[in-house]
């Protein structure tokens, strides 16, 4: 939008989760998606969120569904877009240039197969992947440097 807006994960235990969206200046806030209208039933604590810059497609991670989510702007599609494998995904970034997305997956100790990752996959959630695991210690977020 030209106008520019501003995008936010909510949480309050899964019963009213939410991604929300308003205008820079704190107008218009409208839900994208969420538990409490049934877009998406299953989301409990949205974390971190990300946005397309060329087609405002939102993507956010959810720590107790393990998955991660994409949303049109226009919210008539809100999907996951990958699920296997995660243990706790974190910090999203979207290279652009590319056309790939980036997490991090934080490792759940109690699991014998799970490590501190972190991963991409394409934008629409294909060909996911681990990229990077070994030296990291509990990382919370990833962002790219374009060169």
């Amino acid at each position: 939008s030209s106008r520019g807006e501003m995008v936010w994960p909510t949480s309050s235990g899964g019963s009213l989760s939410s991604i929300q969206r308003a205008s820079l200046d704190g107008s218009g806030v409208h839900i994208l998606a969420g538990s409490e209208d049934f877009t998406l039933p299953e989301m409990s604590t949205p974390l971190s969120i990300a946005v397309h810059g060329a087609t405002g497609d939102v993507y956010w991670s959810d720590i107790v569904t393990d998955s991660v989510y994409r949303a049109t702007p226009d919210a008539s599609v809100v999907e996951v877009i990958v699920s296997q494998g995660l243990h706790s995904p974190l910090g999203l970034a979207i290279d652009e240039v590319r056309g790939k997305l980036y997490w991090v997956d934080r490792g759940n100790s109690t699991q014998h197969d799970a490590y501190d990752a972190i991963w991409r996959s394409d934008l629409d959630g294909a060909n996911a992947e681990v990229v990077l695991t070994d030296g990291l210690a509990e990382p919370r977020s990833v962002a790219i440097l374009q060169r």
